[in-house]
C-alpha cells in the first residue's frame, strides 16, 4: 500500500511538531524539578542548622544505656547500712 506524497508530508508535519512538542514538555519539567531540588537543598540546609543549634537535655534518669553490660550500682538512700543491696538492671 503506498502513501501518496502529500500524506506523507502532513504525517512528517505532525510528528515534527509532536516531536517539538515533547521537547518542551521535557524542558518544562527539567527546569521545574531543577527548582525543586535547589528548594529542597536549601531549606535541608537551614534545617540541619536548625538541629545543629538545639540543645538536647537528657535527664540522667531517662538516659539509656543499650550495652549489654549489666549495671551494678549500690543503693545507700537514707538506710542503715545492714539495708543496702547491689541492684542489677
Amino acid at each position: 500500500m503506498e502513501i501518496n506524497q502529500e500524506t506523507r508530508e502532513r504525517i512528517q508535519a505532525v510528528a515534527k511538531a509532536l516531536a517539538e512538542m515533547w521537547s518542551r514538555i521535557r524542558e518544562r519539567l527539567a527546569k521545574i524539578v531543577r527548582n525543586l531540588w535547589e528548594k529542597t537543598k536549601t531549606v535541608a540546609d537551614k534545617w540541619y542548622q536548625l538541629e545543629e543549634e538545639k540543645r538536647v537535655v537528657v535527664r540522667q534518669h531517662h538516659k539509656r544505656n543499650f550495652s549489654r553490660q549489666k549495671i551494678t550500682h549500690q543503693v545507700t538512700n537514707r538506710k542503715p547500712q545492714h539495708m543496702v543491696r547491689k541492684i542489677i538492671r
